[in-house]
């Protein structure tokens, strides 16, 4: 579930746990790269659709319009975390040590903004287009990104942050 790496020796200790010995931390192993599982799923919806099972919301122009707005929704989520990132001075990459707990702006409201922001995009993807099959995979879309991505950057979270990270998370919902 987990590799290990050793911490930048300009990495300041003020932000880790006591659980961290030696300045060894855990990075987490992702069971999935969440942008290739919402790619590949608007992918396999759209074959699907296109070659096997077609189907039809029937919202006729009306669907469009609600795409674009749940589109725009998920972009402006999506560059509001990036921006509370980039005030951070962190990365999101689960591939980079972060350098501090994002716990502004989206984040503030939600521990997953980013992953919610691209399920956005997906979903109004799907009604504007009259793909219900993005709708029907986001539930296993989501089901991977929760149990193969989200508890395991949480664990590792926790034990980069300690205390602070989990006062974060009792104070902030996981999703809405």
């Amino acid at each position: 579930m987990f590799f290990r790496r050793k911490l930048p020796p300009d990495w300041d200790d003020s932000h880790s746990s006591d659980r961290v010995e030696d300045k060894d931390i855990k990075l987490p192993k992702l069971a999935a790269q969440p942008p290739a599982v919402f790619l590949l799923a608007m992918l396999g919806g759209a074959v699907i659709d296109a070659y096997a099972v077609p189907l039809s919301i029937g919202l006729g122009w009306a669907g469009g319009v609600l795409g674009v707005l749940i589109v725009a929704s998920g972009i402006a989520l999506t560059m509001m975390a990036m921006q509370a990132y980039r005030k951070a001075a962190s990365s999101p990459d689960p591939h980079h040590m972060p350098t501090a707990l994002v716990v502004t702006g989206p984040y503030a409201r939600t521990r997953n903004p980013l992953y919610l922001g691209t399920l956005l995009i997906m979903l109004g993807i799907g009604i504007g287009t009259n793909m219900p099959w993005f709708l029907i995979a986001a539930v296993p879309v989501m089901a991977i990104i929760h149990y193969g991505v989200v508890l395991r950057e949480e664990a590792y979270l926790e034990d980069l942050f300690g205390e602070r990270y989990r006062t974060y998370r009792a104070r902030v919902r996981r999703w809405v």
